[in-house]
């Protein structure tokens, strides 16, 4: 005779662990496929399989999160930035490629989000309060082994400078050519490849 086994029940724990993720996970999809400005909270509730009350049980508004979900992003595209660099041979140039291909998948949404911030000062404060309370998050992921960078002098430092060069780059993109955007690039990387073989030597010697 053929058992068939019940199907575990889940804890509340993990049933509320699994809501939350689905919420986080529809927020994302609906950034990605909507935008910032047509992402609602029926929406997201609708593609999450789950009412606006279970939303504000989980989260105490629709900002905070929508800034979880955006830095839930960042968390796995530093992930994959980290993992992917991995098999380079650990220069200036492999980790600037990395963050710049992956940066540029998800351009779009970050300008915009970017954007709202300037204009919405709650958003703005939840974003800032969720950042500094998952810094440590960003600081223990970005560490791409035997590379360049982690033998210089400020490696997470040097990170934001080429994140924040990239960003701007791909403003440029918008109104220059392409080839005017591969030259920056080209000069920048050299410029950070120097800068980095600069400071070793003097940690080194330290």
């Amino acid at each position: 005779m053929t058992t068939v086994r019940k199907a575990e029940r889940r804890t509340q724990q993990e049933r509320t662990a699994a809501a939350r993720d689905n919420l986080i996970r529809a927020t994302q999809d609906c950034l990605a496929t909507l935008g910032f400005a047509r992402t609602t909270v029926s929406e997201i509730c609708k593609r999450a399989g789950v009412s606006s009350g279970a939303l504000l049980h989980h989260f105490p508004s629709k900002n905070a999160l929508i800034v979880t979900a955006s830095i839930q992003r960042q968390i796995q595209l530093i992930d994959d930035t980290v993992r992917r660099a991995q098999f380079g041979q650990g220069t200036i140039r492999d980790e600037a490629d990395e963050m710049r291909q992956l940066m540029a998948q998800t351009f779009p949404l970050s300008y915009e989000f970017f954007w709202a911030l300037r204009t919405d000062e709650n958003l703005r404060r939840e974003f800032q309060s969720q950042l500094q309370a998952n810094e440590g998050a960003f600081t223990s992921r970005y560490t791409v082994q035997d590379s360049d960078l982690m033998r210089s002098g400020e490696p997470l430092i040097v990170r934001m400078v080429i994140a924040c060069f990239l960003r701007g780059l791909l403003l440029e993109a918008l109104m220059s050519d392409a080839g005017t955007v591969e030259r920056i690039y080209e000069v920048f990387v050299e410029a950070m490849t120097a800068f980095v073989r600069h400071q070793m030597p003097a940690r080194r010697a330290s």
